[in-house]
């Protein structure tokens, strides 16, 4: 019983990955920090959702990046909040969940 169990969790698991919403980041044209766990991503002809760790500085940020451990951003991955003038990191924020809107 618990193989079973244990087999049906694994193909669920799996099937989550295969539906995870990724964008490339070089897309990006325009964000918006709704509030300190909530980023919307304007990335060419979708946009998306992004759930993110709690980050007071979002909702002021006027220049943002990512860091990611591939040429697309998706859960897992850090908003960077950078500084308008020394374009230094700020504040980062893990990525918990990329929800695309449209």
């Amino acid at each position: 019983m618990k193989v079973v169990v244990l087999a049906l969790g694994l193909m669920f698991s799996v099937s989550s990955l295969a539906a995870e919403d990724c964008f490339w980041s070089q897309r990006v044209r325009g964000f918006d920090g709704v509030n300190p766990t909530t980023l919307t991503v304007d990335a060419g002809r979708n946009d998306y959702k992004l759930t993110v760790s709690y980050c007071s500085e979002l909702p002021w940020a006027h220049r943002i990046g990512f860091r990611s451990f591939s040429s697309r951003v998706c859960r897992g991955d850090q908003v960077l909040i950078l500084d308008n003038f020394s374009n230094q990191v700020i504040q980062s924020c893990r990525i918990l969940k990329v929800e695309k809107t449209n």
